[in-house]
């Protein structure tokens, strides 16, 4: 599978994973501006949940309510 479709198809999964229709995401599969635009969408979301930089929190984990399962698939 070649990088940009790999990247589609990981930016779709993540958009439609717990997104409502006022939050979708616009993704051309055949434009790789619009492929960039929706993966950095999507991993700044993510990382919206990450704490990890903070001082005091523990690098490269969740916080609770999350497993570090999930801070690994992030």
């Amino acid at each position: 599978m070649r990088l940009s479709s790999s990247l589609a198809y990981a930016a779709s999964l993540c958009a439609l994973a717990g997104q409502g229709a006022d939050a979708a995401i616009t993704l051309d599969v055949t434009s790789d501006t619009s492929i960039k635009k929706a993966a950095a969408t999507v991993a700044y979301d993510m990382m919206s949940y990450y704490t990890g930089n903070h001082t005091g929190d523990t690098p490269g984990n969740l916080p609770s309510p999350y497993y570090w399962w999930e801070a690994g698939a992030m």
